[in-house]
């Protein structure tokens, strides 16, 4: 696929529009806009996975290649009747032009910052995703409910299955370098695995009510340590980036050293959008 070149000093990107329909084939369409002055979009927060498996899109007359949980995120995000607007780093960006690369991620702090909202795909669904997804949203009430109800929260927690949860933290999505800034810098944040949503917020909240109270659950609810430190992580960040303070450069590196970039010098890339000095 030829990409047409974006002018740099007009802080241009392309953002790809997928055509309503349905069925295995999804034809797109592609536009060059400035961050001066965006359109409305939603940005893709999302692991590659295996560059050896892939499937192909239709960009107009052309063919992209993709990997195969990128396909599964635009198959899960088109719809029937009207289309959707996204940015997406491996469409978006000119992947064979390493100059235009370079330009791109130092834009993608603001890319993010000034998406409508971020969708961040934890990739394909099973039976126990959707059970975690029904977990945190119950836990999320507990933490909300201040009133009476606490001694009956308490008593349907131990009839969860929190083994579930570790399943969901451990996937690869949440130790990725690059998902920090995502994350971190993005209006609105929204947290989709299949065809299950649950907004950053009420995930937030969950892990609040795990933290407020580790006590409360059972001995089998124990995740990965680095997982779990760097889920836990991405919320204070988030909630850093909302504050009145910046958070400085070299803390976050030290707080996100845990994380995994295929290029070592991603880990230091992947959070420059995050810091004011």
């Amino acid at each position: 696929m030829e990409y047409k070149p974006l002018n740099h000093f007009r802080s241009e990107i392309r953002l790809v529009t997928i055509i309503p329909g349905e069925g295995s084939r999804i034809e797109c369409t592609i536009k060059v806009v400035s961050l001066t002055l965006p359109p409305e979009y939603t940005a893709l927060s999302y692991c590659w996975g295996n560059p050896k498996v892939t499937r192909d899109i239709y960009i107009g007359d052309h063919v992209l290649t993709v990997t195969t949980n990128l396909y599964a995120a635009l198959m899960h995000l088109r719809l029937k009747d009207k289309p959707v607007t996204l940015w997406v780093d491996s469409i978006c960006i000119n992947q064979a032009d390493i100059s235009e690369r370079n330009r791109q991620v130092s834009l993608m702090g603001v890319i993010y910052r000034k998406a409508k909202m971020t969708i961040a795909w934890l990739g394909e669904s099973d039976d126990e995703s959707h059970q975690c997804f029904d977990i945190l949203e119950f836990l999320a009430w507990g933490l909300q409910d201040q009133a009476g109800n606490q001694f009956y929260h308490r008593l349907q927690l131990k009839n969860l299955k929190f083994q579930k949860l570790v399943k969901l933290f451990s996937r690869c999505y949440w130790i990725r370098s690059w998902i920090i800034q995502e994350v971190c810098l993005s209006q609105d944040v929204e947290l989709v695995c299949g065809n299950r949503r649950l907004n950053w917020n009420v995930f937030s909240q969950a892990l609040e009510y795990i933290q407020r109270d580790p006590e409360l659950f059972t001995p089998e609810f124990r995740f990965p340590s680095s997982y779990y430190e760097h889920i836990t992580m991405l919320k204070a960040c988030r909630e850093d980036m909302t504050g009145d303070v910046p958070l400085h450069f070299v803390d976050a590196v030290s707080r996100c050293r845990q994380s995994i970039a295929t290029d070592p010098r991603d880990k230091v890339f992947s959070l420059l959008g995050l810091a004011y000095n």
